[in-house]
């Protein structure tokens, strides 16, 4: 158990941060052979061979387990991807970064892998989640307007408000037909962040469950439409009843984002700068199968059978080994310092401002950069890509005195954060 304390001149409260780091593992997951062609943001893969991927404002398909990878063209302008998803190789969706405040979305449909129309759901929605249930029917969760549905290819959408009080959707699941899951969180009624399930066998009457007892929602993973798992981003939940009840799951790996199970007992999960787990007894106990690496992001975990999966990291896509490496001590890594730019990379326009500003980034912007807003405690309030020109709505923050900064996990690089003020 490795633990590390920080504290600041402005901020003298001490902030512990705790971590088990195993030292001593097998390696089951290897770098592939294959090269990627730049660095995917996100990645399916349908089966062993046939996988689709979003990366440099652009679309990647293979159809040869990642040796070769081809860009397909789509309805321009070219702008920033953020998602996406697919039923098979031809049917899919992928989401939109629309300019304006972060994650306002579009969707970019296809029947056939190759052709693709551009869809507008609302006005300037904000996609969370999205599922390709079939050819003709998807569903779209938007932050704050609940689900979008259609049963027509895409042609005319329909939203539908959802029972109760969840109002952010963080992942869908297709069982098959019209039957769909999804877990999401509470941000509107006390105890806020409590963890929401719903359900739907038409894709269009939900039942929706609260639980205030489980705290947030990352993804689920369901091997039929009765057993599956939930990852709350701290624990690792199981139903066994569609979701009418969850148990809690005994020495489960912390910081969970990503899990995938292929059957009822084999399963993998992994999360940020936590490495890759696996468990053989449908999640009771969990075995590191690789170590977690500084910085490290996971953008895709594919699951085809017990032994046999891709996930993406940053540096490219990984295969799962049956057999693994000699156990080993986890590397270690010398890392330098992120380095602080003094000179000022972007623009903000207005300042002060009550509404919507205007960011303009001088020069290249580094493929995942990230602007970040924090208020003048350090609490991180707002994340996006960043773009050479972005429109971002602030008017739902407070006045006060605020700080927007670019960063680069990849790179372990930061720029110098500039003041933002905001008033009424």
């Amino acid at each position: 158990m490795v633990t590390l304390k920080a504290k600041a001149e402005c901020l003298p409260q001490e902030d512990i941060a705790a971590k088990r780091i195993a030292v001593n593992t097998p390696f089951f997951w290897k770098k592939s052979p294959h090269e990627i062609p730049i660095p995917f943001i996100k990645m399916q893969f349908l089966d062993p061979q046939q996988g689709w991927a979003l990366g440099d404002k652009k679309i990647w398909k293979t159809s040869d387990g990642g040796v070769h990878w081809d860009t397909v063209p789509y309805p321009g302008p070219v702008r920033t991807l953020g998602n996406l998803q697919f039923k098979d190789f031809e049917h899919g969706i992928v989401q939109i970064l629309k300019p304006g405040s972060p994650y306002y979305s579009e969707i970019l449909w296809t029947n056939d892998g190759i052709n693709w129309e551009t869809q507008s759901l609302a006005p300037s929605p904000t996609i969370t989640a999205l599922e390709r249930l079939n050819d003709s029917v998807a569903v779209v969760a938007a932050h704050y307007q609940d689900i979008f549905v259609t049963k027509n290819w895409g042609q005319t959408w329909t939203k539908l408000d959802l029972p109760g009080a969840i109002s952010l959707i963080q992942d869908f699941v297709s069982l098959g037909g019209d039957t769909v899951y999804f877990i999401g969180i509470n941000q509107l009624i006390p105890p806020y962040n409590k963890f929401g399930f719903g359900k739907s066998y038409n894709a269009v009457d939900w039942e929706v469950q609260e639980y205030p007892d489980i705290k947030g929602a990352r993804q689920i993973s369901f091997v039929n439409s009765q057993q599956g798992w939930l990852s709350t981003g701290a624990s690792i939940y199981h139903t066994q009843n569609a979701g009418q009840t969850w148990q809690l799951q005994v020495q489960t790996p912390v910081s969970v984002f990503e899990i995938a199970f292929a059957d009822s007992l084999h399963g993998w999960a992994c999360g940020h700068q936590t490495g890759i787990y696996a468990t053989s007894d449908g999640g009771d106990t969990w075995e590191q199968q690789a170590c977690a690496r500084s910085a490290e992001h996971f953008r895709g975990l594919n699951v085809f059978s017990s032994n046999q999966g891709y996930i993406l990291m940053d540096d490219g896509l990984y295969e799962y080994s049956a057999v693994p490496d000699t156990i080993k001590l986890c590397e270690t890594i010398q890392t330098a310092e992120p380095t602080l730019n003094r000179e000022h990379l972007f623009s903000i326009y207005p300042n002060p401002t009550s509404g919507e500003l205007s960011i303009q980034w001088y020069g290249a912007v580094l493929s995942d950069a990230e602007m970040v807003l924090f208020n003048a405690q350090g609490t991180e309030l707002m994340r996006w890509p960043a773009a050479e020109t972005a429109y971002v709505s602030v008017a739902h923050l407070p006045t006060g005195l605020y700080f927007l900064q670019p960063r680069s996990l990849k790179a372990k690089w930061m720029g110098s954060a500039q003041k933002l003020v905001i008033i009424d």
